[in-house]
């Protein structure tokens, strides 16, 4: 008998089980990536890579992916930033640096005229790139959307996948604050989770998203990966309005075996 995913995560979910079943997969994929986690450390034996449930937590329990995909995912960041603004004497941040998958790369991709800066709520995660990443200065923050750095501060910040894992009240106070940050003509980038999650939802979640409005599945700890947001073009955009909104990317997800998530590049 095939089983519904969507409704059975939603079942999980609304007996408040859904990190006791994100633990479970955190489980499985110890082990199913155990042989080739195993091969890249022997590979790469001098590369820190943070303790296992750390890293599944931020983007999954593959050693490869974590630091190849993350080193990738920085020169993406680069190559699309350097569009809108100059790389040197400035300021950048990793807001929600988690493990350090993406921000540990930054050192070798930009200036060093540039000043470096990560932050997360997370304090293990902090404390762990405090011990194993040089180049950049890490602060941890709470779930309140304040952080300690002064008014114009960046020209670039950029969160990969976060806003997908906050309530709409945080989505709100979190741009606010990424506002404050930014310098004038310095630029946001987010990721969110667009149209091509629209087969993630059940039909209520549906009619919600296609009504213009963010569908929050919570029950669950405030931005942690089990925490969910869907993000239609509509809300995103009423979300921006201080902003001016540079681009908006929909991947095409053909011949993937992940589902891409959107790309917002924003101005203020």
């Amino acid at each position: 008998m095939k089983i519904n995913t969507v409704a059975f995560a939603g079942f999980v979910r609304s007996f408040g089980l859904i990190r006791t079943l994100n633990f479970v997969r955190f489980l499985v994929e110890k082990v199913s990536n155990r042989t080739a986690n195993k091969a890249f450390k022997k590979h790469y034996p001098n590369i820190p890579l943070p303790p296992d449930y750390l890293m599944f937590e931020s983007f999954g329990l593959d050693y490869s992916r974590y630091y190849l995909n993350g080193r990738e995912t920085f020169k993406w960041i680069v190559d699309e930033a350097q569009h809108f603004i100059k790389l040197e004497n400035t300021n950048f941040l990793d807001w929600a640096c988690g493990p350090g998958r993406v921000v540990r790369h930054m050192p070798d991709f930009v200036p060093k005229s540039v000043a470096l800066f990560g932050t997360d709520y997370n304090l293990k995660s902090i404390l762990w790139c405090k011990e194993n990443i040089n180049g950049v200065t890490f602060n941890h923050n709470s779930d309140q959307a304040t952080l300690p750095y002064d008014d114009d501060f960046f020209s670039l910040i950029y969160g990969i996948s976060i806003i997908t894992h906050l309530s709409v009240e945080k989505h709100n106070e979190w741009i606010q604050e990424m506002y404050r940050l930014l310098k004038p003509g310095g630029i946001l980038m987010l990721t969110s989770h667009g149209d091509n999650f629209k087969s993630k939802l059940n039909r209520e979640e549906l009619l919600i998203y296609n009504s213009g409005h963010l569908v929050i599945r919570g029950n669950t700890k405030l931005g942690h990966r089990t925490f969910a947001a869907y993000h239609p073009t509509k809300a995103m955009q009423q979300l921006f309005t201080k902003f001016e909104i540079l681009k908006h990317e929909q991947f095409d997800q053909a011949g993937l075996s992940y589902i891409p998530q959107d790309l917002w590049i924003l101005r203020k």
